[in-house]
């Protein structure tokens, strides 16, 4: 069975205030109908920005934001390469391995990797160089090569 890769577009934002039925609900229960009415075009035009540029511009302040404390030390940039690595590498095994036994024998390891990695990411996020190096320390890509046959069969 032919199987096409996973891709996923990044996340969207659409009008804050327009897809907020609870809110919308709410200030049509506790404001008068004329105040909403005067607020209410502010209020999708804040919601439009809060989804858009404001977003756009809030991702690009956390890219610089990263960019800086990963700077600022030579070992998080070690850590933030491994973590890197590790996606990457199950990334491409599963771009490379499409049989569905296959998959399910490798399921949690490409789970505990992919979650290793995202820990260890957020560590260095954050900038904290002792947990960030302590966590490095251990394995992070538990993606290893194993005999698929006996893994299929734990599975059966």
């Amino acid at each position: 069975m032919p199987s096409t890769p996973f891709i996923q577009s990044s996340p969207v934002l659409g009008n804050q205030y327009g897809d907020d039925s609870f809110l919308r609900a709410h200030l049509q229960r506790r404001l008068p109908a004329e105040m909403l009415a005067e607020i209410e075009p502010s209020l999708a035009e804040l919601g439009e920005s809060a989804g858009g540029e404001l977003y756009r511009l809030q991702l690009q302040d956390r890219l610089n934001e990263q960019a800086m404390s990963v700077q600022s030390d030579g070992r998080l940039a070690g850590a933030g390469r491994q973590a890197l690595a590790a996606v990457e590498h199950v990334s491409s095994w599963l771009s490379h391995n499409d049989d569905p036994r296959r998959l399910q024998a490798h399921a949690r390891r490409v789970a505990m990797t992919l979650g290793r990695a995202l820990e260890l990411a957020l560590l260095v996020e954050a900038g904290d160089v002792a947990a960030a190096c302590r966590f490095a320390a251990s394995p992070v890509d538990l993606l290893v090569d194993i005999n698929s046959e006996d893994s299929a069969r734990l599975i059966e």
